[in-house]
């Protein structure tokens, strides 16, 4: 795979994640205008154990069909409905489980938004496999255009909801909205489509390596997300809204920007596994590219963390600041 081609990809990758989450940041700015700081404090709380949900779902054997040096249909079908059965056992779970979790926060509004935005596990379940294809494929084009409509008529959606009274469910369905926007149009615009077909040779096949995967993206989004749920638990929904508030804005920079060339070079790795110097001179290069991207737009938050806030978010978010400076030096370390 020629270096033309990795440019190419790590592009239109970057295009895709910082024009979907630019629609996204606006909307976000946006509804955060208009609704209280206790509406993201709920949706923060049940969103952990969705979080929980997805990587179990799509940790690990998305990645195992990219870095499957010949993966074809058979592999992505036999994962796709691998993934779907641990979903909807998950839905179950978490079905089952809301009151208990409504009961623990003293909040009954959790119960039902619990259940409601648990649905999409089963199509997180499908997307990840469909942008293991996309990946596999280094079609970020296409990505960046779904991904980038999804945003705005989710959005859109969010927005409406928010200006009619409706609260949290304003963010719930914007939450939803997202991902089955996606899944649906990655039906009709990319060549995989889910076939009933189901081999245990490529599930063995890839568990090895899969396995390993899950097992550290489980640990990671626990690690990420246990604080939100001992913050909701200790204190109230609105200091809750607070710390996630101030923590997403260097979350989304570090993690658009890594995740843009992770997304293209893991592929690259995939396909020359064989050639150490190839792989480890495309590691030195995505080092560079995403340092020369990232440590100025950090240092940048910190410095003008509370004219930001004020400016984009208004007064009643001002709280928020002392953690999106702390939290922006935690980032960059990452």
């Amino acid at each position: 795979m020629n270096n033309k081609k990795v440019f190419s990809g790590i592009g239109w990758s970057f295009a895709e994640r910082i024009s979907a989450q630019l629609v996204s940041l606006i909307v976000s700015i946006i509804l955060a205008r208009i609704l209280a700081p206790e509406d993201y404090g709920i949706l923060a709380i049940v969103n952990v154990f969705v979080a929980i949900g997805d990587a179990l779902v799509a940790g690990g054997f998305g990645i195992a069909l990219v870095q499957k040096k010949n993966s074809d249909d058979t592999d992505f079908n036999s994962i796709c409905w691998v993934s779907v059965f641990v979903s909807v056992l998950l839905y179950a779970v978490l079905f089952i489980c809301a009151p208990l979790i409504s009961d623990f926060y003293a909040n009954n509004d959790l119960t039902l938004i619990t259940r409601v935005l648990g649905i999409r596990l089963v199509f997180s379940a499908v997307n990840s496999i469909q942008q293991a294809y996309i990946q596999k494929k280094l079609l970020f084009m296409k990505s960046c255009i779904i991904g980038t409509f999804g945003a705005i008529v989710s959005g859109v959606i969010g927005i409406v909801l928010a200006l009619t009274g409706a609260g949290v469910w304003a963010l719930v369905a914007q939450n939803m909205m997202s991902v089955i926007i996606s899944t649906a149009m990655l039906c009709f615009f990319i060549e995989w489509k889910p076939r009933l077909q189901c081999s245990m040779s490529s599930i063995k096949e890839m568990w090895g390596y899969g396995s390993r995967v899950f097992l550290a993206t489980t640990v990671d989004t626990l690690k990420d997300n246990i604080r939100t749920l001992v913050v909701g638990k200790v204190f109230s929904s609105a200091d809750l809204a607070y710390y996630n508030q101030g923590k997403r804005f260097p979350q989304l920079l570090v993690n658009d920007i890594v995740n843009s060339v992770g997304k293209v070079l893991l592929p690259v790795f995939s396909e020359q596994q064989d050639d150490l110097n190839k792989n480890t001179d495309f590691m030195r290069l995505s080092i560079r590219v995403s340092s020369f991207i990232l440590l100025p737009l950090i240092f940048g938050m910190v410095g003008i963390a509370d004219n930001f806030i004020l400016l984009f978010l208004t007064e009643k978010w001002m709280p928020c600041v002392p953690y999106l400076r702390i939290l922006s030096l935690v980032y960059v370390t990452r």
